[in-house]
């Protein structure tokens, strides 16, 4: 276990380190001023910016996963590895044009829906004046199912995301059966400060594996798209020796 915790932290490091290179890239956000104060904010919506920035919630997201598994809080870890799933399902929704060379409808609804501004004053308070809306997650599901490389694999990528997604939806939510992993141990109990002692510790670990691995995977897939192939090579590198160093079977 031990093993495999230095190995997530030589993930972050990595991809901490591909992701500032990737940054430094793209315009920077400028400090403006809104109704309801200073803000930075890009000035046009791009796909480059949009994969920044979810790319930044993926690699912060590692960060806080390995320090909730670190001190037991395998619920926690799981809600956030939820986010991971989503961000991750959304780098390659937005890759698509990239590599197609043009935007679809849903891509160019996505940047507006996800760069739209919300708050606005009324009176002397502010408010949400415009609900953002979303594109529905099946459907970034299908595109990401009819990029596959491989037409066989389609159904089996499209079920994959929609099991991984409804699974992990309980600790979102608070399913009770998600719930009661919390509870046990001799007498049993509810464990309210974390699980350290109990096997959900080994599990959250083992469970890490496959989005910390994941994780890498989209930001070797945002080098590529910026074609930035030293980098690329890097974590293809890092890559290679995750899979050998791995005690878990990558999924």
């Amino acid at each position: 276990m031990i093993r495999m915790i230095r190995l997530y932290a030589e993930t972050i490091r990595i991809s901490e380190r591909a992701f500032h290179i990737l940054e430094s890239l793209i315009e920077k956000p400028k400090l403006i001023d809104v109704e309801y104060g200073r803000v930075f904010r890009y000035e046009k919506p791009s796909i480059e910016l949009a994969l920044i920035l979810k790319a930044a919630r993926v690699i912060s997201g590692l960060n806080a996963s390995l320090l909730l598994i670190k001190y037991g809080y395998a619920q926690e870890a799981y809600c956030t590895f939820r986010t991971i799933d989503e961000f991750n399902e959304d780098i390659t929704f937005l890759i698509i044009p990239l590599v197609e060379g043009r935007m679809s409808g849903d891509h160019e609804r996505y940047l507006e829906y996800m760069f739209q501004e919300e708050k606005v004053r009324k009176g002397n308070s502010y408010v949400i004046e415009k609900k953002r809306p979303i594109i529905p997650r099946k459907k970034i599901h299908s595109a990401i199912s009819d990029f596959s490389a491989h037409l066989a694999e389609k159904n089996q990528t499209y079920n994959l995301q929609k099991t991984i997604h409804a699974t992990f939806s309980g600790y979102i939510h608070g399913a009770a059966n998600h719930i009661l992993d919390m509870y046990g141990g001799n007498p049993p109990r509810y464990h309210l400060s974390g699980t350290l002692g109990t096997p959900r510790v080994e599990e959250s670990v083992e469970c890490a594996n496959n989005y910390f691995y994941r994780s890498l995977l989209s930001i070797k897939m945002i080098a590529s798209a910026f074609g930035q192939e030293t980098i690329q090579k890097e974590l293809s590198s890092f890559k290679d020796y995750y899979e050998k160093t791995s005690t878990y079977e990558i999924k």
